[in-house]
């Protein structure tokens, strides 16, 4: 196995880190790991570091790298969205392997933000054949609500808390700061704002027309939005998906993958899917 540190694009280059097995194909596609929200190319808990070197032990080449303005990659002056910014910084990081390495076949791995980016970035270039996704877009449904309130509606103390609630109006603002008005406080919003449903349903049944394979992992770090294993199946019930599609749900699972062993599973299984969709 070797590591390249590598600078892509002009005039702000992308900093990257390419992971070479010692025994590179070119014919085999390249895997490329996307930023998560605002962590640089390690990963959470050095979780993108890991997977690029054991996809070297298993013969693959990989490149880990910064979107311009995080991590080792300087800010780019520019008028494009967030959105226009990283599909035109992917195409480059494709443009330089092929250029240089002389491989015409990529898989997209993100976690979260970088979930999203591989699905959208599939949608508009062909060298793309598969993406992995840890918690991508997925929505909820009368099976979600189901398990999400079903078990509470058992519960004495949540019906409790209701009838206080509603019987008592002080109640909402106790807490607050006399000094503090409530119109100011401000209560973290869950989840992202995902696109329309249908747009999504859209977009999957593009990549499956295509033959693209896809693998989600959902985690119970995300169970706001996902909260049983054929949720994303059910999300999508239009979609024949056929063979396309392998999906797993983890629910001791964090968000960001911070057990060892859970990271363990991650890698493994990514790897095996790799292994199974490109020898089949």
């Amino acid at each position: 196995m070797r590591e390249i540190a590598v600078k892509i694009g002009q005039p702000t280059p992308l900093a990257g880190i390419i992971t070479q097995p010692k025994n590179f194909d070119a014919s085999k596609p390249a895997v490329v790991i996307l930023n998560s929200g605002l962590m640089h190319h390690i990963g959470t808990c050095r979780l993108s570091v890991k997977l690029a070197r054991q996809l070297a032990d298993n013969g693959l080449l990989s490149i880990r790298f910064d979107f311009s303005g995080l991590g080792d990659s300087a800010p780019r002056r520019t008028t494009n969205s967030y959105r226009e910014s990283t599909i035109e910084e992917l195409k480059e990081v494709l443009d330089h392997l092929q250029k240089t390495k002389g491989i015409n076949k990529f898989i997209c791995y993100g976690l979260c933000s970088g979930a999203h980016a591989s699905y959208e970035f599939s949608l508009i270039d062909q060298r793309v054949i598969a993406i992995a996704q840890i918690d991508p877009y997925c929505y909820r449904t009368w099976k979600w609500y189901l398990n999400h309130y079903g078990p509470k509606l058992l519960k004495l103390e949540v019906w409790l808390r209701f009838f206080t609630r509603h019987f008592n109006k002080e109640q909402k603002t106790k807490g607050f700061s006399e000094t503090i008005e409530a119109d100011n406080f401000i209560m973290p919003n869950f989840p992202q704002e995902y696109p329309d449903r249908n747009e999504v349903a859209k977009g999957l049944k593009t990549l499956v027309d295509r033959g693209i394979n896809i693998y989600c992992i959902f985690t119970g770090g995300q169970s706001e939005v996902f909260n049983y294993q054929s949720q994303f199946r059910d999300s999508f019930s239009e979609i024949n998906f056929n063979q396309l599609l392998t999906d797993e749900y983890y629910p001791e699972m964090n968000h960001i993958i911070t057990h060892p062993d859970s990271q363990k599973i991650v890698r493994d299984n990514i790897c095996s899917w790799i292994s199974h969709i490109t020898n089949n």
